[in-house]
């Protein structure tokens, strides 16, 4: 019993220490933190500039990215305690523009693309206010960066790299179902179409994201089982090198069929025939794809499934809000599995790929149900689609634990429906952990300046939804 008691009182004392050793930790990291913020005594705003697509004529679009770093700590971007609004004067041509932009708080890089005349150059320097959260406050001299070179992204085992060997992220969202474009190449030969088209990329590289998903439907790439439409594959080209321009890689996912229009012709195929002409499909694509360095991949289909039993529809469950986004690759399986269906859909398709594109990863997009992994000696990386319910992060996390193997693992559709919340733990987790090589969400068309200007809730939401995910989340967010 004595021996339980100073046992006890030694436990007591033990703490004690731990306790002061702590609270000493405490108020020597809040000294250290005074003392740094004690030695910020000025603040410095990059620029750069650099040439993106032509617009027509002498005009261009140019990228200017902004960012602000301390003299205390000058190789890394700030994140700014308040909102920064700098000003600045550009020549485009013989003609000169007033810019004005406001670096926003919480931000950690701001991109900002004009419509200008080339040449271009900056009027002396950005312009700052006199002070910036009570310290002094300069602006460099902008930077001219040179064109995009995008170089080609290969796998490194559980994870992607450049041409240099240097770490890449991909971190994108899907293009699909905007408020003004319900499927992009539905509408891409309308030229104002176009132009809104090319004009969301934009947006979407000003908020930083590297990777944009991109699906192309079976019906507008076919005039028939043998016959790829040619301007459908012009078009398609043109895309790839106006976002190369811009700095944007693609993932290009084919075979779609959301708005079950496709032709009889192809509907009535059975399983042999379907799938010799969907190889045919990505032969075309591929050829007209092959040798550009932006193409991040070739997903073969989105969310593909094999019925339990004979059917007679291709198109499996109800639409949602008008989309079929699950496809049977049979309607006979013949007591084969969704496995063996799978694996040999898989085999005879990127074997039409690589006939014409040997280098591009090919990758599937799987609904997060069964073990992906069991294509990892057929694709070059896995796709997971997880939209993780609020309140049930653990069995979301429980799926991309089962889903992780020795090839890299995207969740390639995403969104916040969890909650803002669950949706920072279940990425961060994931990111952090190793599970997961990057992420896509969706983009709707409407950037977050735009959001913030509609009442309703559901912009709201969405604006926030952004924020969360293209800056917070975003591990690239803190590169220039």
């Amino acid at each position: 019993m004595k021996f339980k008691f100073y046992c006890f009182i030694l436990f007591i004392a033990l703490c004690g220490l731990f306790s002061s050793c702590k609270k000493s930790d405490v108020t020597r990291e809040k000294k250290q933190s005074l003392k740094s913020e004690a030695v910020v005594n000025n603040y410095t705003v990059h620029a750069t500039v650099r040439k993106l697509d032509a617009v027509g004529g002498d005009k261009y679009n140019y990228e200017f990215t902004f960012w602000v770093t301390t003299n205390d700590n000058p190789d890394n971007v700030l994140k700014l305690p308040g909102n920064l609004r700098i000003t600045g004067e550009l020549r485009g041509g013989p003609g000169k523009l007033q810019c004005e932009v406001v670096l926003p708080a919480g931000s950690r890089v701001t991109r900002r693309i004009y419509e200008l005349k080339s040449p271009l150059s900056v009027v002396g320097k950005f312009s700052v206010p006199g002070s910036y959260q009570g310290k002094p406050i300069k602006c460099d001299a902008t930077v001219v960066e040179q064109p995009y070179n995008l170089s080609p992204i290969k796998v490194q085992g559980t994870g992607f790299v450049d041409a240099n060997g240097s770490k890449f992220i991909p971190w994108g969202v899907n293009y699909t179902n905007t408020h003004q474009i319900p499927l992009m190449d539905d509408e891409w030969f309308d030229d104002a179409k176009w132009e809104i088209i090319k004009n969301d990329f934009r947006e979407m590289k000003a908020m930083n994201l590297n990777v944009i998903r991109i699906h192309l439907q079976y019906h507008n790439f076919m005039n028939g089982v043998n016959n790829p439409n040619l301007q459908a594959l012009k078009r398609l080209r043109e895309l790839i090198e106006f976002t190369a321009q811009i700095g944007l890689y693609v993932d290009i996912t084919g075979l779609s069929s959301y708005f079950n229009e496709d032709p009889a012709w192809y509907t009535n195929l059975n399983e042999t025939g379907r799938w010799a002409t969907q190889a045919i499909f990505w032969k075309a694509v591929a050829r007209a794809s092959n040798g550009y360095n932006n193409v991040f991949c070739y997903n073969l289909m989105n969310e593909p499934v094999t019925p339990s039993k004979s059917t007679d529809i291709w198109l499996p469950g109800e639409s949602l809000a008008g989309y079929y986004f699950i496809q049977h690759l049979t309607r006979e399986p013949k007591g084969r599995s969704w496995l063996t269906v799978t694996r040999a859909w898989i085999t005879q398709l990127k074997k039409a790929i690589r006939e014409e594109d040997s280098r591009t990863p090919v990758t599937v997009g799987f609904i997060g149900l069964g073990n992906i992994s069991n294509f990892n000696d057929l694709l070059d990386y896995n796709s997971i689609h997880i939209y993780p319910e609020e309140g049930k992060i653990p069995e979301s996390l429980k799926i991309i634990k089962a889903s992780v193997s020795n090839k890299p693992l995207i969740v390639e559709e995403t969104s916040w429906g969890g909650g803002f919340k669950d949706m920072t733990t279940f990425i961060n987790t994931t990111q952090q952990e190793g599970y997961t090589a990057g992420y896509m969400a969706h983009y709707h068309g409407e950037t977050i300046e735009e959001l913030e200007k509609k009442p309703d809730i559901g912009s709201a939401i969405q604006r926030e939804w952004y924020k969360l995910y293209t800056q917070e989340l975003n591990p690239n967010y803190n590169k220039p």
